[in-house]
């Protein structure tokens, strides 16, 4: 065999070689994050449980309170925490794996409480109760009920809403609809919504044994 024959065959084996490597990196990377990623999942799994057993007795620790977050079992590198912290509200965070300028990331919240490997979400902060009033007054229980008492009083009575936290772990707001009929005031609903996905919890507006 000629040099050149050999310098030809050697090229060849190197392509081939890197070429299995780059096949073989795309093929891992596109893996779900729970193969992947399995040991950043459970560690950060276990910073999760960590948080909830603080946040029981205490509440959820502030994005820049570091020596707590490391009590908690967060690992520090350099200037980050390993993984990331965000304190979303008083209720929720985040959990990322900063590891580029541009992500995707590994991540995970407590809206949706999945490991995923995307770009961050920007969740918005805390919904004040304008938002939460707002829901229920484009629900379709309301605007039913709105209808009937402004037709049943001749427009004379109208609905009221009385918004407070129900649950302070979970965010779960209780909406009493009620209505002034001018000698008493009657409740016609119990309305729980999730405030951190703004949904109502319970679409006929009673709450269990009502």
């Amino acid at each position: 065999m000629t040099s050149t024959k050999k310098l030809i065959l050697t090229f060849l084996s190197i392509g081939l070689i890197i070429l299995l490597i780059i096949v073989g990196f795309i093929i891992w990377w596109k893996l779900p994050v729970s193969i992947n990623r399995h040991n950043d999942i459970k560690f950060g799994n276990k910073i999760i449980n960590s948080i909830e057993h603080y946040r029981e007795k205490n509440r959820l620790p502030e994005t820049n309170e570091w020596n707590k977050l490391i009590e908690l079992g967060f690992k520090q590198r350099g200037d980050l925490l390993i993984p990331d912290y965000q304190k979303l509200n008083d209720t929720a965070y985040q959990l990322v794996y900063l590891e580029s300028f541009d992500g995707p990331y590994l991540n995970w919240n407590s809206f949706d409480k999945e490991w995923k490997n995307s770009m961050l979400t920007h969740f918005k902060d805390n919904h004040t109760e304008e938002d939460i009033v707002s829901l229920i007054e484009q629900s379709k229980l309301y605007l039913d009920k709105e209808k009937l008492i402004d037709s049943l009083s001749n427009g004379k009575r109208n609905l009221s809403l009385s918004v407070s936290l129900d649950d302070t772990i979970k965010n779960i707001y209780i909406v009493k609809v009620f209505e002034d009929n001018g000698s008493n005031l009657v409740t016609h609903f119990n309305i729980l919504v999730d405030a951190n996905k703004m949904k109502i919890l319970n679409p006929t507006g009673k709450l269990e044994g009502q």
